[in-house]
Order: C-alpha cells, then sequence, then structure tokens
C-alpha cells in the first residue's frame, strides 16, 4: 500500500507509524495503553485505509487516528494528539516562512 505525503511524494505504507503516533498521544497525557487496545486501534486505522484508497493520505490517515481514539473513549490522548499536529502544521508554516524570507534576499 501506498501513502501520499504532505509534500505529494508516496512512499509505503508502514505500520509502525501509526502505533508510534497513538502510543506519542497517551505519553502526552501520563497514560497507559494496553498492546491490545494500542492494536485494535491501529487495525481500525489500517481497515479503513484497505476500504478507502483515495483516503491514504497523511492528512486522512490522522484524522482517522483521531476518530478511532475518539471512538475508544480516549478523548484526552484524541486531544493530545490533535494539539501535537497542530503545533506540527505551526512548525511547518515557521520553517516554510523562514525559508521563503531567505530566498527573498538572495
Amino acid at each position: 500500500m501506498q501513502i501520499v505525503k504532505r509534500n505529494g511524494t508516496v512512499e509505503s505504507y508502514n505500520r509502525e507509524k501509526i502505533t508510534v503516533a497513538i502510543r506519542k498521544s497517551f505519553v502526552g497525557t501520563g497514560k497507559d495503553i494496553t498492546d491490545e487496545a494500542l492494536c485494535a486501534i491501529t487495525d481500525e486505522v489500517e481497515q479503513f485505509l484497505n476500504r478507502n484508497e483515495d483516503k491514504r493520505a497523511v492528512e486522512c490517515i490522522q484524522d482517522e487516528v483521531e476518530r478511532s481514539l475518539m471512538e475508544h473513549g480516549f478523548y484526552a490522548e484524541a486531544k493530545s494528539y490533535i494539539l501535537y499536529r497542530w503545533q506540527r502544521t505551526e512548525r511547518r508554516k515557521a520553517l516554510t516562512q523562514i525559508v521563503d524570507g531567505a530566498k527573498d534576499e538572495a
């Protein structure tokens, strides 16, 4: 399975990236997640991707992780995940502005 990254490039699907992101959302709240729950959420996201070829983009995958966390009652962890995504988006914007500013000065 291939995944479309934000920059439009394509890379092979890596289940571990989803698992790590979910685990980090729990670390952000100071709570633990069982291996069974972690596997179940990752499986749900993977099943979603298998059913929806047109949704195999990073943003859609992250949206599905959020939905699945909330479906399992992990609201604080979903919030942690959402905030982390927002922070990363803001960092990408800032870096783009810096790079664009440097180009303008050159």
